[in-house]
C-alpha cells in the first residue's frame, strides 16, 4: 500500500518526538497522520507503543494490544509492527513469545536497530544475560552512536556485577547523547548500590533529575500535599504517590529544604522526612500557587 506524503511527514514527526520522549506531540502527529490514512499499519504500530511509554494512562493494555494485532494484521511482512508486537508480549511477560516476533522482524531487516535492542531487553527480563549483550552489541555494530544501545549493555553489566564495564557503557552513552538522562541514573546506582561512591552517585543521579524538571515539580508538589496532612513522611510512600523512583526524592526533599521551601529534616538512616510545625498554612499556599503557576506556563509554551 502507498503511503500518502503528508501522513508520512507526520509520522517522521511523531519519531522525533518519541525520541525526544515528547509523547503526546507524538500521539497529535500519530492521529492526524492516520487521518489521512487510516490503514497506515506502522502509525498504527507506533501509536500502540507511545501509549505503553506512557503506561496506558490514556488507553488500557488491551487496547494496545489490539491496536498492535490490527497493525499487524494489515501488515504482517512490517518490522515495525512485528517489532512492537514484540515489545507488548515482553511486557506481558510473555518472553519466548516476544523474541520470536522481534526474529521474525530482524529476518525481514537485520539492520533494524530497535528489534535488537528490543530483544536485547528481553532476554535481560529473562535473566539470559550474555545473549542479550550479544543483542545490543549488534545494534552497536550497525550503529556505533547509538545511545540507547550502549546505555542498555551497562545495564546488563550492572546485573552481572560487572561495575567497570557498566560504567563504561553508560559513560559512552552520555559521551553520544549528554542528555541522556536514564544513563546518567543508571550510572548514578552503580556508583551508589555497588561502589559505594555516594559523592559521584548523588552528582550522577541530580543529573538525571535535572534534565528531567517535570519529575523534580511533580515530587515537590506531592512531598506539599502530603506535608500538609502529616509530619512524618517516609520516601518510599512519596514515591509511590507521584510514581516516581524513589532514589529521586530525597534529592529532591534535601534541596527543598536547603533552599528553605518547607522546614523538614530528612533522615538518611530511616529514609524519612519529618516535619516541624513552624510553617503556617499561608506559607504552603504560596509555594503551591507558584508550582500551579509553573504547571501553567509549561502547559502555555507546549500548546
Amino acid at each position: 500500500m502507498r503511503i500518502p506524503k503528508e501522513a508520512q511527514v507526520l509520522y517522521n514527526r511523531a519519531e522525533e518526538y518519541i525520541d525526544k520522549r515528547e509523547y503526546k506531540k507524538a500521539i497529535d502527529c500519530l492521529i492526524r497522520s492516520l487521518e489521512i490514512e487510516p490503514y497506515y499499519a506502522e502509525a498504527i504500530s507506533r501509536l500502540g507503543y507511545v501509549h505503553y511509554k506512557l503506561e496506558y494512562k490514556k488507553m488500557s493494555r488491551e487496547e494496545v494490544f489490539n491496536l498492535c494485532k490490527k497493525a499487524l494484521g494489515l501488515a504482517p511482512k512490517s518490522p515495525i509492527a512485528l517489532n512492537y508486537m514484540g515489545i507488548i508480549y515482553s511486557e506481558k511477560k510473555e518472553y519466548d513469545k516476544a523474541i520470536e516476533f522481534h526474529e521474525k522482524a530482524l529476518e525481514i531487516d537485520p539492520k533494524y536497530i530497535r528489534a535488537w535492542n528490543n530483544m536485547g531487553l528481553t532476554y535481560n527480563d529473562k535473566n539470559e544475560y550474555d545473549r542479550a549483550i550479544n543483542c545490543y552489541k549488534k545494534a552497536i555494530e550497525i550503529d556505533p552512536n547509538n545511545a540507547d544501545a550502549w546505555d542498555n549493555m551497562g545495564s546488563v553489566y550492572r546485573h552481572k556485577n560487572e561495575d567497570d564495564r557498566a560504567i563504561e557503557c553508560y559513560k559512552k552513552a552520555i559521551e553520544i547523547d549528554p542528555n541522556n538522562a536514564n544513563a546518567w541514573y543508571n550510572m548514578g546506582l552503580v556508583y551508589r548500590d555497588n561502589k559505594k561512591n555516594y559523592g559521584k552517585a548523588d552528582e550522577c543521579l541530580k543529573k538525571s533529575l535535572d534534565l528531567k524538571p517535570e519529575y523534580k515539580n511533580l515530587i515537590r508538589k506531592t512531598i506539599f500535599e502530603l506535608g500538609m496532612k502529616y509530619n512524618r513522611l517516609e520516601i518510599a510512600e512519596i514515591a509511590e504517590k507521584c510514581g516516581m523512583l524513589k532514589s529521586y526524592v530525597p534529592i529532591v526533599a534535601q534541596d527543598m529544604i536547603k533552599k528553605k521551601e518547607i522546614h523538614a529534616d530528612y533522615f538518611k538512616s530511616t529514609k524519612s522526612l519529618v516535619f516541624d510545625q513552624r510553617p503556617n498554612i499561608d506559607e504552603i499556599d504560596a509555594l503551591m500557587k507558584k508550582y500551579d503557576e509553573w504547571v501553567e506556563e509549561g502547559r502555555d509554551k507546549k500548546d
